[in-house]
């Protein structure tokens, strides 16, 4: 019997164990520029539960969801002032979990062509692709609402159905043993032996130029190889130069992967899987074929950590220690008439200096490889006492990635948008879905957040 608890379930558990519960929100702030039809946008935001009921009840009044500000009529100073805080409020925004609403957005009118949308949802409901479905029915819904048409049906993601499944089940469980036959202590956990006295889980974030990305996206396709084969490869074999490994297993994300326990439930569409790597040799060929064989799997991520654990002999850890993922930004799918959409941040915020963060959701280094229309970002989260050896796989992975692209990354800044808002070359991931269990660094402890 599959007892799994799902990644949804297991969030809205955490939430109330957590002294801040903010640290599941996912808080974007859009910057709009052109004719915006602020109660089209009202509706459209109004109508998401209505069609995405994962998202809470359907709002009794539009305000329940959406909030306006005008801030037209203030000064430059008073504006910054105002703008700042609000940011910081709807950023920390509690969500109730047991009867309410999961998503906010308030749009900030700074003059008659310039608006800041700030979007919040509750990481149980809302990942880097599920938001990409809402940011896309927002768009259709918003264009059609200014035409004076009927608000158009979602279009739902590809799903393979609910499995009937004990055979093809046992096949893939049969399959991920012999792939995790003969693993070693270091392929789990290359860290073991690393400690640099750092005490506090760290983030940084490195944002690269678009020509840099063009060049990956131009070497991946001549290889048949997808974005993200080629960022999990450059990992996993900086992994093997820096430890001396033959072996490698990686934890991940992939598009589209639900548990066969999750398929028809609502909420995030993520999922974690395995994804091992094995021989002193593998190439791009062999990642495409390690992700193909993850993107197909049907197991949930906890069965494979339960197989994993039972092939090591209850090994420690009994997850891996190094988590990749790479996407698009999430609202990329951000779309209206005549608008022209960016991705916002206060200048306080763009530093590529290491901050304080809660611990890595996701084992114990997460890299994250997040591309935009002028970049991308690398963002790296370390544990305490890996900040070192994680800086050290950081620098070593976007080498690797320079040599395939024929040249090194330039850094990118951002130029300013309004006020203290700046518009950053490329989006800046400031958080990491908790897919994989909690280990023996909890994420989902009880101390405050660090902002």
């Amino acid at each position: 019997m599959n007892t799994t608890i799902g990644v949804t379930q297991r969030l809205l558990h955490h939430h109330d164990l957590l002294a801040d519960s903010s640290v599941l929100n996912l808080f974007y702030a859009m910057g709009l520029d052109g004719p915006l039809d602020a109660d089209a946008l009202r509706a459209a935001i109004a109508f998401l539960p209505e069609f995405y009921p994962e998202l809470g009840p359907a709002p009794v009044a539009e305000d329940d969801i959406f909030a306006f500000v005008d801030l037209s009529t203030h000064g430059l100073d008073e504006t910054n002032d105002i703008l700042a805080r609000l940011i910081e409020t709807e950023r920390r925004r509690p969500h109730d979990t047991h009867a309410g609403l999961l998503a906010h957005a308030t749009l900030v009118r700074l003059d008659p062509t310039k608006h800041l949308l700030l979007l919040s949802f509750h990481h149980a409901v809302a990942d880097g692709w599920s938001l990409a479905l809402y940011a896309g029915h927002l768009s259709r819904a918003y264009a059609a609402l200014r035409q004076g048409d009927v608000v158009p049906a979602p279009v739902q993601p590809r799903s393979k159905g609910v499995v009937r499944h004990d055979g093809r089940l046992e096949q893939e469980r049969a399959a991920l043993r012999m792939q995790l036959v003969g693993l070693t202590a270091a392929a789990l956990d290359p860290f073991e032996t690393s400690c640099d006295g750092e005490v506090t889980p760290l983030f940084w974030s490195r944002i690269v130029d678009a020509g840099f990305v063009d060049r990956l996206l131009t070497f991946a396709a001549d290889r048949r190889a997808t974005p993200f084969s080629l960022f999990a490869a450059a990992v996993a074999q900086q992994l093997q130069a820096m430890f001396g490994l033959t072996d490698v297993v990686l934890g991940t994300t992939v598009f589209g992967r639900r548990s066969s326990a999750e398929m028809a439930a609502g909420g995030a569409y993520y999922q974690g899987t395995l994804l091992p790597l094995k021989g002193p040799d593998f190439d791009l060929l062999t990642v495409n074929k390690a992700v193909a064989a993850a993107v197909d799997c049907h197991l949930s991520y906890e069965e494979q950590l339960a197989i994993l654990s039972e092939v090591t002999q209850k090994m420690t850890p009994v997850e891996p220690s190094v988590f990749v993922l790479a996407d698009s930004h999430p609202l990329s799918a951000l779309r209206f008439p005549g608008i022209e959409v960016s991705v916002v941040v206060l200048s306080s915020q763009l530093s590529q200096n290491a901050k304080p963060a809660h611990s890595p959701s996701c084992g114990r280094v997460a890299l994250f490889w997040r591309q935009g229309t002028n970049g991308a970002s690398l963002t790296v989260f370390a544990e305490p006492g890996l900040v070192d050896a994680a800086r050290a796989l950081h620098e070593k992975t976007l080498r690797r990635l320079g040599a395939w692209a024929g040249r090194a990354p330039k850094d990118e800044g951002a130029v300013s948008w309004h006020g203290p808002l700046v518009k950053p070359a490329s989006p800046i991931c400031e958080a990491v879905s908790p897919v994989s269990l909690p280990s023996r660094h909890d994420p989902f402890d009880r101390r405050p957040n660090v902002p």
